[in-house]
């Protein structure tokens, strides 16, 4: 049996944006037949409460103040979101990292290497004309006790282009 790296995987929760504090504004969609659709939307993520208000219930100041909601308002929102997802996935890159620095140091890492080489001959999985001097993850879903299957011996070259070229990782950390 494979020995389990004792310091558990820190797992990346799902990106779930920060708590906007929802400045409220009130937008009017023009539809394509030209009706007009009032709502109320958050000017920084664009989030909004409830369905389009009834015709019934417009007032003169509600009609008067709403901002056109056109095309560029969904873009600016999705690229705010964006900025807060790269943002977050910045900050829990760097504890993942950390950890699987140490991980890489630890006599379990040594242990499943040397077994991937054994297991390969010495001998790039990839090209088959170079030396495996790497160990490559095909998955880091069970990083810490990843399976030996989780593991091919590479060349430095075979590596690298893998890297650079989409490698199929499930980055399911």
């Amino acid at each position: 049996m494979l020995r389990v790296y004792p310091i558990p995987c820190p797992r990346t929760p799902k990106f779930s944006p920060a708590p906007c504090e929802h400045k409220m504004e009130m937008r009017v969609k023009v539809t394509n037949n030209g009706q007009k659709k009032y709502r109320e939307y958050c000017r920084y993520c664009g989030h909004h409460d409830g369905d389009y208000i009834l015709k019934k219930d417009w007032t003169p100041s509600m009609i008067e103040s709403a901002v056109p909601l056109e095309k560029n308002c969904y873009e600016t929102w999705r690229k705010h979101r964006e900025q807060a997802r790269k943002s977050y996935e910045k900050r829990n890159n760097a504890t993942w990292n950390k950890w699987y620095d140490k991980y890489r140091e630890s006599p379990e890492w040594r242990h499943r290497r040397e077994m991937v080489f054994e297991r390969c001959g010495y001998m790039c999985e990839c090209c088959g004309d170079a030396d495996a001097v790497e160990v490559h993850h095909t998955s880091y879903a069970l990083v810490g006790r990843e399976p030996l299957f989780h593991l091919v011996g590479i060349c430095g070259e075979c590596h690298r282009y893998i890297s650079a070229n989409g490698n199929g990782h499930e980055w399911n950390r």
